[in-house]
């Protein structure tokens, strides 16, 4: 398989369905999530991170992408079912930055 990095400027606008088709088509995988919302009280907003990384022959990381997802946590409710408040989602790269303008 051709492995191609895929510049953070190509996801941005791209919803998670669609970034993550033309991540994996370019030979990345989907191989870790994180989430930041145990230590969070009610009223706090955390991550809930998907990561797509890309690696060379020798299995060394090439490239890492994420689809971010910003949440506000909401107060637990009966049988610990919480509603959390979406806030935004975008993708981000671990080793390069969109500057807004």
């Amino acid at each position: 398989m051709l492995k191609e990095k895929i510049s953070l400027k190509r996801l941005v606008g791209l919803s998670q369905e669609d970034g993550e088709k033309l991540l994996l088509a370019a030979g990345y995988i989907q191989d870790n999530t994180y989430c930041d919302d145990e230590d969070c009280i009610e009223g706090q907003r955390y991550h809930d991170d998907t990561y797509y990384s890309l690696y060379d022959e020798d299995g060394q990381e090439i490239d890492t992408k994420s689809w971010t997802t910003t949440y506000e946590k909401a107060a637990e409710i009966e049988d610990d079912i919480r509603n959390d408040k979406f806030i935004e989602s975008h993708w981000d790269g671990l080793y390069e930055r969109v500057v807004k303008q």
